[in-house]
């Protein structure tokens, strides 16, 4: 069996200096960057493919190799992978392999050179996408970001759009900037394939799409078409920002607007009623004062909020509200996130919230489970730095 010693010797004959010092700031190999702990040799992807010919990596090699604190040997490995994965009868014992051994798969260029053509082209095949939404749950930036680069199988190999537009929606607000970038490298395959469904996706998340992403997406728009989107995006962008006393009537007006059109369908008046008084513009100030709360801003105006309480470091999230002018826009999903991104920054386990009958599957999505269903809602829990991926497949 080959192991690391034996592929670091070999390795190390065909490492150049300069192509190693430039890999190191590719991969941010440095202090306080993501790929701070990696030992980068400073072997060129050409030359990987012409080692991995002469030794023919068995899947066994492979397991006892990926692990490893080299950068290139994890690559040979990930390539070798796929060159195995042409065989039929390995691809369940491939993929297997991959989702264990995830957190080794820790930096973009090994997660773009291997998900799309193992775990896309797997979950196509087979018709089962639950691996990719399991990784696109996850706390792992890496693991979000492979359920997004698979999807380019279903876009450029299938022409398969839909699921690639849900999976991209699903992230428009990741916290990581590198999956902001995924996003807009699978939007731009998918406007190649019909330029008019990524129009129209653009133009319904204009609002909440990062800077990165939404260059990406128009890479091949015409200069016409680009100045077109860019005028409608300007003229509707929205930030997500820490609350000001200044936005509390607007807020409050939205809220006591959601409750009686939107709320007053699932639940009966006095449920409603009570929750007006609750949400009256002296108490909400109060409870704002008590809490950490974000808001949604467009054109000088506040159009959606969310806060989270703190008892005892149990923390829940309340009053996620939006404009129900803004309804379906994405800015429920960006508060929802600007939230728990801020729960992880502070190192919280885990966030509850109370979760209506119309919104329980919005915070599934969003990586939620049901800790109990009651009369007229769920309460939910959501627990950080849970792995959400699969180790085995039935």
């Amino acid at each position: 069996m080959i192991n690391e010693t034996y592929l670091l010797n070999i390795l190390s004959e065909y490492a150049d200096e300069k192509y190693r010092e430039f890999n190191r700031k590719l991969f941010c190999n440095y202090e306080g960057g993501y790929g701070e702990n990696d030992k980068v040799i400073g072997v060129q992807i050409p030359v990987l493919r012409k080692i991995l010919k002469q030794l023919k990596l068995s899947l066994a090699d492979i397991e006892l190799n990926i692990k490893s604190g080299y950068h290139e040997i994890r690559t040979l490995c990930l390539i070798g992978l796929i060159d195995l994965f042409k065989k039929k009868e390995l691809r369940k014992n491939i993929v297997e392999l991959y989702l264990k051994n995830t957190e080794y798969i820790n930096n973009w260029d090994l997660v773009d050179i291997s998900c799309n053509t193992i775990l896309g082209e797997y979950c196509y095949d087979t018709g089962d996408n639950s691996i990719l939404d399991s990784l696109s749950l996850s706390d792992n930036k890496w693991e979000r970001r492979m359920a997004i680069v698979s999807c380019l199988y279903f876009v450029m190999k299938k022409g398969e759009l839909s699921y690639a537009l849900n999976m991209c929606k699903k992230h428009l607000s990741d916290e990581f900037e590198l999956n902001h970038k995924a996003v807009g490298w699978v939007l731009r395959e998918i406007g190649k394939k019909d330029k008019n469904v990524l129009t129209q996706f653009l133009i319904k998340h204009i609002a909440i799409i990062k800077n990165v992403t939404f260059s990406y997406a128009i890479e091949h728009f015409s200069l016409e078409e680009k100045e077109n989107i860019k005028s409608l995006r300007k003229n509707n962008k929205i930030e997500i920002i820490a609350y000001k006393p200044c936005y509390l009537k607007q807020i409050v007006n939205f809220i006591h607007r959601d409750l009686y059109e939107i709320n007053i369908k699932y639940y009966q008046e006095e449920e409603v009623v009570k929750h007006e008084v609750l949400y009256k513009e002296e108490n909400l100030e109060k409870l704002f004062k008590e809490r950490k709360v974000f808001i949604a801003i467009h054109n000088k105006e506040a159009i959606g909020t969310i806060s989270i309480a703190n008892e005892n470091d149990i923390y829940s999230i309340q009053t996620l509200f939006v404009n129900p002018d803004y309804n379906n826009k994405g800015i429920g999903q960006a508060l929802l996130l600007k939230a728990l991104s801020y729960l992880k920054e502070i190192k919280a386990e885990s966030v509850n919230l109370y979760s209506t009958i119309n919104a329980r599957d919005f915070y599934l999505k969003n990586g939620f489970e049901i800790a109990r269903a009651e009369n007229q809602g769920y309460e939910m829990i959501k627990t950080f730095n849970k792995n959400k991926g699969i180790n085995k497949i039935g």
